[in-house]
């Protein structure tokens, strides 16, 4: 189990993102800003602002992994 936390990370030690660009992004925690219309799924949407971005749901989520 370590092995593999220690490939992904882990919210506490992750290195700080540049999300400017972003147009997709899944994220643990909603805590960071992205560009206006960019989807996002966030498992803690925390802050995220459904009215400039495109919160998708677990089950958006699932079907675009599908697809």
């Amino acid at each position: 189990m370590a092995a593999f936390a220690a490939r992904i990370g882990t919210p506490g030690t992750d290195a700080p993102a540049d999300p400017g660009g972003a147009s997709l992004a899944y994220l643990l925690r909603g805590d960071i800003a992205l560009p206006a219309g960019a989807e996002v799924y966030a498992l803690y949407p925390g802050t995220l602002d459904a009215g400039t971005l495109r919160l998708l749901s677990a089950s958006d989520l699932v079907t675009s992994l599908a697809g």
